[in-house]
């Protein structure tokens, strides 16, 4: 079982600032750090810089869109990360979203055919470099039993977010025992509850009206009645862990129980000022 770190508001962090988050979270215990990619800095040359700052923590992609590059490319990063950190960098895929394509000026394509193809055409390419001593794993996002289908046997593993640990053991019993599924979870390090679902509110807002989302929620007991604006009290406590460091680690801990051999904390914070470090120090793997 392991933990990781994905903070949002690393996108906007000074350079220094961004590597002080990685050091941090490699001392704190944690395992990984991932890096989203939506508009921001790019996440390949961003790891890159990460990992030449650490020494032991892995940096990871969560997610690299596979419209941001085609997949002889992601391949050819892939080993160059992989062979210069010495076996700790992880590619994480996914399909993205059709707005945000399309505000590219790009095509939206069928997703499963998009991954079908771009996950061919990542392991078909012949990188002339010197292989890695450990290849980095790769993971596709994946939620519906489609896509799921149509990637797994082509992936070192899932990932998944903003989805209960009963899609957490529906996933893994569709994966091998070596393949591994890494679940993102968005905390709340607030006890008030009519506080912490505001600020939940807030960090999932922009998750609420996508399609796949929309679909997959009345699986696992969701209805209408949860598609209010804002999302209902009850579908917020599912979609994010909110409370003191128990509270949040015993719902950490469920996933785990549900299969998943990697929590990933998504730690939404205006600034780097407002990360809460107490309660991700107390979240942390014992070490």
């Amino acid at each position: 079982m392991r933990t990781g770190l994905l903070i949002p508001a690393a996108r906007q962090a000074a350079g220094d600032d961004l590597i002080t988050f990685a050091r941090r979270a490699e001392t704190l215990g944690y395992d990984s750090f991932w890096l989203p990619e939506i508009a921001g800095r790019e996440v390949m040359s961003t790891a890159g810089w990460l990992l030449a700052s650490t020494s032991r923590l892995r940096v990871g992609t969560a997610i690299a869109s596979v419209y941001a590059r085609d997949g002889s490319t992601a391949a050819m990063a892939s080993q160059t990360l992989a062979e210069l950190s010495r076996g700790r960098f992880a590619l994480g895929l996914g399909i993205s979203v059709r707005w945000l394509v399309e505000q590219r000026g790009q095509v939206w394509e069928k997703p499963l055919e998009k991954a079908r193809s771009y996950l061919n055409a990542y392991g078909a390419m012949e990188v002339l470099s010197p292989a890695p001593q450990e290849p980095a794993p790769v993971y596709f996002a994946a939620h519906g039993p489609r896509l799921v289908e149509t990637v797994k046997d082509r992936v070192d593993g899932i990932i998944t977010i903003n989805v209960p640990p009963a899609h957490t053991a529906d996933i893994r019993a569709e994966l091998r025992d070596d393949q591994d599924l890494l679940v993102i979870k968005t905390i709340i390090p607030e006890t008030d509850p009519e506080t912490a679902r505001a600020l939940a509110r807030d960090a999932v807002d922009a998750y609420l009206d996508v399609p796949q989302y929309l679909s997959l929620w009345p699986k696992y007991g969701f209805d209408e009645s949860d598609n209010i604006p804002g999302g209902s009290d009850r579908l917020i406590d599912m979609l994010v862990a909110w409370g003191d460091a128990p509270k949040i680690g015993r719902q950490i801990n469920d996933y785990f129980d549900a299969g998943a051999t990697d929590v990933i904390l998504r730690v939404p914070a205006d600034s780097s000022d407002a990360i809460n470090w107490t309660i991700l120090a107390d979240l942390a793997p014992p070490q």
